[in-house]
């Protein structure tokens, strides 16, 4: 089975097989540099269609909402190197899925309140040598780190579940059509991006009232709003890679 994105190694959290562990804060976000889309909770659409492309996309049988981050295999165009070699990012909003890791909630265990919880075993601000902060204080309880990110984990994995609410939503109602983009830089070099889905204008306008109260009433008519506000980023992005393209 296949890791989620920017996660390598993953390991199930133990308050007794880590109890001599630290984690070392980083600022360094290289693990997300070779990911041109990236998982979005409805939550985030706001703020997240000011300046990505809000699309959505088929996994297995349901759908999931994302931002196009990239146009291109592997590049995130939203990175950038510091003198220091390291990666940081290039938007005022960085989306909540970049920002949990190296953190990730686990399926919740049947017969258990708490979240279960994995983390990437590569990310390299995990350590016994005493850098930053002890995952769990000696009584067993999370360190102030690790309960700062548990909460955030909590948060993200009840976000998680409305997200998925919403989509399932557009998919019923058969509102999201595919929708395939291209692009010819200046090089000459063609992009085809396909898989995409979007929803389309002419079947939203044609939803019966009672359908459309619904959408009001749960917050999904200003989900849909700025989803097609933000495919105006289309031409952002392009810009974008336009500018790391030197004409051949």
């Amino acid at each position: 089975m296949m890791n989620p994105p920017f996660y390598k190694k993953l390991t199930m959290l133990n308050k007794k097989l880590h109890a001599d562990w630290y984690v070392e804060p980083s600022d360094d976000l290289s693990f997300a540099a070779q990911s041109n889309s990236i998982f979005l909770l409805a939550a985030e659409f706001a703020s997240a269609a000011r300046e990505y492309p809000i699309i959505f996309v088929k996994s297995r049988d349901s759908v999931l909402s994302v931002v196009l981050v990239g146009l291109r295999e592997n590049e995130n165009l939203f990175m950038r190197k510091t003198e220091n070699g390291k990666a940081t990012w290039d938007a005022a909003y960085v989306p909540a899925y970049v920002r949990r890791y190296p953190f990730i909630p686990a399926t919740a265990q049947e017969g258990k309140s708490e979240l279960a919880v994995c983390f990437d075993k590569e990310f390299p601000g995990f350590n016994t040598e005493g850098r930053g902060e002890r995952l769990f204080s000696a009584d067993g309880t999370p360190g102030p780190a690790l309960k700062k990110s548990l909460d955030f984990l909590q948060e993200f994995y009840d976000q998680q579940q409305k997200t998925m609410e919403f989509c399932n939503e557009l998919a019923r109602l058969d509102l999201l059509e595919p929708m395939k983009y291209n692009l010819r830089l200046k090089s000459g070099e063609k992009i085809t991006l396909s898989g995409l889905l979007v929803v389309d204008r002419k079947k939203f306008a044609a939803l019966e009232a009672n359908q459309v109260n619904k959408l009001f009433r749960n917050g999904g008519l200003e989900l849909i709003y700025a989803h097609l506000f933000s495919m105006d980023n289309m031409k952002r992005l392009a810009r974008r890679l336009a500018g790391l393209v030197q004409p051949g």
